[in-house]
């Protein structure tokens, strides 16, 4: 409802940090307000919906190092959101970062398959004590909270499942698939899956439909391809009943997990040009994912942590491709990939 009256509308939470509202009829701008931290504009004018930046664009075009909220992966990336139109209200997870950017004095030399930024692109220090990001329920004409549940151990790169039956479901980096109350945002439930989670949940009903909040839940099926100490994608089945008391309907929420790394172990020698190298292929190519120097990964797996005595799954790995992972075997030599070994592998000194 807009102003009292049912519109067709289209909501979109940008990785600018603006929460934009549109008339999907005719692409009119109804609303456009900041859901997460943002310093590099003020507002965005719903006349010509263009940004009203801030001092800090202005001194990033004028050539000076700044810091920028949110980070450029976004106030929220690929996640989706959920809309309950019972309560009118967006659920989404929610990134707080900042990034440090400084434009290149002169453009960089375009090489084809490398990224072409003209920017350097670093991450701001975390403040301790300080969220990565939230799950939160917000008002989608005013982007208004009625309340964010902090992420303080990793941001969450899952989807949103809004439901009839007064919860919301996702699922977070540490390997809790939760269940949290729509009203307050207090987590009522959770079941610890065994892997971080990074996709979205997808749910479908048999019998009548479910409107009661679901109170149990109790682990349906496992399934799996290939081997979880390789990062294999897994799905988990869970059915969840609305009450002890009520069996004529159940709900199988389905949420395709991804297998985190395992714990590193000893190091192997490297010659230093080596390591040299591959950061330099690390920076151009793995960075956006993996993190800088390996460092805050954006939900890929943390190489920090990849057991430094499976070289040849590494390569393997890299050369034809992994997951989500494209393969890279066709854009970097043998010795590339081993360069890049020797830093990932070394905890990314050089």
């Amino acid at each position: 409802m807009v102003d009292g009256v049912k519109r067709k509308v289209l909501m979109h939470a940008d990785r600018n940090g603006f929460l934009y509202t549109l008339d999907r009829t005719n692409g009119k701008l109804i609303a456009a307000n900041p859901y997460v931290k943002v310093n590099w504009a003020e507002r965005i004018d719903l006349t010509t919906a263009r940004p009203v930046e801030t001092d800090v664009a202005k001194r990033l075009r004028a050539g000076e190092k700044v810091e920028v909220k949110p980070r450029w992966t976004g106030g929220k990336n690929w996640m989706p959101m959920a809309f309950n139109p019972n309560t009118g209200r967006l659920y989404l997870a929610m990134l707080e970062e900042t990034s440090v950017y400084q434009l290149n004095k002169e453009l960089p030399v375009y090489k084809a398959g490398e990224r072409y930024m003209g920017v350097e692109n670093t991450t701001a220090p975390r403040t301790p004590g300080e969220p990565w990001g939230y799950f939160g329920a917000l008002d989608p004409l005013t982007a208004r909270p009625k309340w964010k549940l902090p992420l303080m151990d990793l941001p969450s790169w899952s989807g949103m499942l809004a439901t009839a039956g007064g919860l919301v479901f996702s699922g977070r980096s540490t390997g809790e698939f939760v269940a949290i109350d729509e009203d307050t945002g207090s987590i009522v439930w959770q079941f610890k899956t065994g892997s971080g989670i990074n996709a979205a949940d997808h749910l479908h009903a048999q019998g009548p439909a479910v409107r009661q909040r679901a109170l149990g839940a109790r682990r349906r099926d496992l399934g799996e391809e290939g081997n979880r100490g390789q990062s294999a994608s897994r799905w988990i089945g869970l059915d969840v009943c609305p009450d002890a008391r009520l069996n004529r309907a159940k709900i199988i929420l389905t949420a395709w997990l991804l297998a985190l790394a395992q714990p590193a172990s000893a190091q192997d020698p490297f010659k230093p040009e080596q390591v040299k190298s591959g950061s330099e292929t690390y920076a151009r190519h793995c960075a956006p994912c993996h993190g800088p120097r390996m460092a805050d990964p954006e939900g890929a797996p943390d190489l920090r942590k990849f057991p430094r005595d499976q070289r040849e799954r590494f390569l393997t790995s890299v050369s034809k491709g992994k997951n989500s992972m494209p393969p890279w075997g066709d854009l970097l030599k043998a010795d590339e990939i081993e360069a890049l070994w020797a830093y990932v592998a070394t905890g990314g000194r050089n």
